[in-house]
């Protein structure tokens, strides 16, 4: 099956507000009116992104002394073996989930240093999850125009 990389976002808290967006490669920054902002990017294996399988999106929207790394996956993901993320020839960590609701499970990560670093220097970042106990699911993200577009991000949100 061949996957396709999507840029969008599924953020219901922008529903309401008019949201600029602006595109850095793989990702895309979205903003509303008052400088709350996020970077976004979604894999899907449809074109029309009607199928979406793992989005991922970085903000400060736990503090605005650190950012994070929010990571969807569908609803029904075993979640007990927690995600594993790996970027490039990095080692690999695994998070836990932080919870699910009735359409995804979510797995919130602090970025510290070493992990910003990563995805400044790195190429791909693959998302790895349990779909059942026999079939792991392992998706890219590309993190082409990560860099400009964090930049962009700490630019555009009030601290």
């Amino acid at each position: 099956m061949k996957y396709l990389v999507v840029v969008s976002l599924v953020l219901a808290s922008f529903s309401s507000w008019a949201v600029t967006t602006s595109d850095f490669g793989s990702w895309s920054l979205l903003c509303n009116g008052s400088s709350v902002c996020t970077l976004s990017q979604l894999v899907a294996k449809d074109k029309d992104a009607t199928k979406v399988l793992l989005g991922v999106n970085v903000d400060y929207s736990y503090s605005q002394d650190f950012p994070v790394l929010k990571i969807k996956l569908p609803k029904g993901t075993l979640t007990k073996n927690g995600v594993g993320l790996k970027i490039d020839s990095f080692a690999p960590i695994q998070v836990p989930f932080s919870g699910c609701d009735e359409k995804s499970c979510q797995s919130v990560v602090k970025i510290d240093g070493e992990l910003l670093e990563q995805m400044h220097r790195g190429q791909t970042m693959l998302i790895a999850f349990q779909k059942s106990e026999n079939q792991q699911v392992t998706l890219p993200i590309s993190l082409s125009g990560f860099d400009k577009a964090y930049a962009q991000l700490n630019q555009n949100t009030q601290k």
